[in-house]
C-alpha cells in the first residue's frame, strides 16, 4: 500500500541525487533523461547540440575542448 508521502514532490524528498553536466554545472529539468553519462560524468542534451554545432578552431571549441581534456587527464 502507498503512503501519501509517496507522492511527495521532488523537492520534498530527501536523498534523491540529480545529474549537473560537467561541462554547464547545470542540472536539466529532465533529470537523468535530459543528457547522458560519460564515464563518471553527465553532459547534458544542450551541451552535446552545441558540442556538435562547433566550428574547430572557434573560442568556444578551444574552452569546451579543454574542460572536457580536464575530464580524462
Amino acid at each position: 500500500m502507498l503512503t501519501q508521502n509517496a507522492f511527495a514532490p521532488l523537492e520534498e524528498k530527501k536523498g534523491i541525487l540529480l545529474p549537473r553536466c560537467c561541462i554547464c554545472n547545470e542540472v536539466p529539468a529532465e533529470g537523468i533523461c535530459g543528457g547522458m553519462k560519460i564515464k563518471r560524468n553527465f553532459l547534458c542534451q544542450k551541451c552535446e547540440e552545441a558540442i556538435v554545432k562547433l566550428t574547430a578552431g572557434s573560442a568556444d571549441y578551444h574552452e569546451i575542448l579543454s574542460r572536457i581534456k580536464a575530464l580524462f587527464g
